[in-house]
């Protein structure tokens, strides 16, 4: 047999029609594995504090729950070992003038009322107040604080001849793990 010599020709595939309407939508696929559950961030808890008036005169302007006075009658106890944050403070509606300010300090104990440490978290009102919502400060902190301590704010201000006969508010955040 003798092969034979053959010649091919290409043949071009048809020209394309128009596109279709898109079909139905396929079953979901399986669902993934879940991820571990991260770890709890810090709890944020609030202490109040307020008194109905403040003596400025007097030298031991700690605020308590409603009242001021002498730190040992004006405390709070830490519920649980904790971090302060922040302290937020209003003089309300007092009249501060301007070039005056007043201020409020935390201050702890940790051996039930003998040992007073001052924390240097302060905030500040700089008058004129109450003019131009000018009544609250605010302090940034970072101070681990125990169970069991005591705790208190003091008030103080440059024009020492005063009564906020307003009062004052503060309020301290602090973290628990």
């Amino acid at each position: 047999m003798k092969d034979k010599d053959c010649k091919c020709r290409v043949v071009p595939p048809p020209p394309q029609g128009p596109q279709g309407p898109p079909g139905k939508q396929g079953p979901q696929g399986p669902q993934g594995v879940t991820g571990a559950t991260g770890e709890p961030g810090p709890e944020v808890m609030k202490i109040y504090l307020a008194a109905q008036t403040v003596d400025l005169s007097l030298d031991n302007n700690f605020v308590g729950l409603g009242t001021s006075g002498v730190f040992i009658e004006n405390i709070v106890v830490i519920p649980e070992d904790a971090t302060i944050t922040d302290l937020i403070f209003s003089t309300r509606d007092n009249n501060i003038l301007a070039q005056e300010s007043v201020s409020c300090e935390i201050f702890l104990d940790s051996f039930c009322g003998a040992s007073l440490v001052d924390t240097g978290i302060e905030a500040t009102v700089t008058g004129p107040s109450p003019g131009s919502q000018n009544c609250c400060g605010t302090a940034t902190a970072n101070f681990g604080v125990l169970q069991c301590d005591l705790l208190s704010v003091r008030i103080t201000a440059t024009d020492v001849n005063q009564t906020l006969d307003r009062g004052v508010a503060a309020t301290i955040r602090f973290t628990v793990p």
